[in-house]
């Protein structure tokens, strides 16, 4: 008799817990807990299906597409700042002198009406900076490691090029 229905709640908040903040790291299967109390195939289907839609929830964009116009590149990229200095980060995409803005959002905001604008950054010491270039970060100007969900999305095809 497969025990799924009255421990399920309870083993996926385990599953949660333990197999993703503990085992991932440690290279153990994602659902090994789970799949210990789980003999039967509908519940092993169902159990995988939801890991599924968790890991793909995990790993969706943070970009806004009303504010970025291109992805200039899926890497950060590294910077030397000067304490006291403002730095002017390209929040659009479209500069070429990547991830600093110079400009060219001007001529895209007069020609599709939009209010795109560059993020400014003051180095609080000199130092040497990992400036985003995916336009994905949740920490702008800097690099929060977002480019490996872009890059992820980017290869099985749930994120398309801009």
């Amino acid at each position: 008799m497969c025990l799924c229905p009255v421990l399920l709640p309870f083993i996926l908040h385990v599953h949660f817990r333990l197999c993703f903040a503990f085992c991932c790291f440690l290279k153990f299967p994602a659902g090994h807990l789970v799949d210990k109390f789980c003999f039967s195939s509908f519940c092993s289907i169902k159990i995988l299906m939801f890991r599924s839609k968790v890991f793909l929830q995990f790993w969706k964009t943070k970009r806004d597409p009303s504010k970025v116009v291109q992805v200039p590149n899926k890497t950060p990229a590294f910077a030397n700042v000067e304490k006291g200095k403002k730095y002017y980060w390209c929040s659009c995409g479209l500069s070429t002198n990547q991830p600093f803005c110079d400009g060219k959002h001007k001529s895209y905001n007069e020609t599709h009406s939009t209010a795109l604008k560059p993020i400014e950054y003051t180095a609080t010491e000199t130092k040497k900076v990992l400036f985003c270039r995916c336009k994905s970060t949740g920490n702008a100007p800097l690099c929060d490691l977002s480019h490996v969900g872009v890059l992820f999305r980017s290869a099985v095809g749930i994120e398309k090029q801009l």
